[in-house]
């Protein structure tokens, strides 16, 4: 299987997965996740064992944070989408990529603590990646 294939058996099952969802089948809903980012994480392994190229490798990236969102697991969001950071997206992807990593902090952020800026916010006053990504990775 290819890994447009990989990836095109992903949205499938994602798309069951929202139908399921909206259907009020919330396991049925969560199991078709899973089944999704298995595939799209194949998805990633294939184009890895090929060779990396953009912006297919940033957009893999972003949908199988998507899909770990979906499947309650913001953890395993954030180590898919920090590491298609890491790798130097593409410039559109890497601010939807930042807007979903502000997502997944939100999600990951103690009930009781206070948001005190948007995670934009912090991307326009600092020049350093590194600072985002530790900001991002400690949340």
């Amino acid at each position: 299987m290819s890994v447009s294939d990989s990836h095109n058996l992903a949205m499938e099952f994602a798309e069951r997965a929202l139908m399921a969802r909206i259907q009020g089948f919330t396991e049925e809903s969560l199991r078709l996740s899973k089944v999704a980012l298995d595939n799209e994480l194949k998805a990633i392994s294939k184009l890895e064992s090929v060779g990396r190229t953009e912006p297919t490798y940033s957009v893999l990236h972003r949908s199988a944070g998507t899909l770990a969102l979906d499947c309650n697991e913001p953890e395993r969001a954030r180590e898919i989408v920090n590491k298609a950071l890491a790798s130097g997206p593409h410039p559109e992807i890497a601010d939807e990529l930042h807007e979903l990593l502000h997502r997944i902090t939100l999600i990951l952020l103690p009930k009781s603590q206070p948001v005190c800026r948007t995670h934009r916010d912090v991307r326009r006053n600092s020049n350093s990646k590194a600072r985002i990504r530790t900001l991002m990775e400690v949340a």
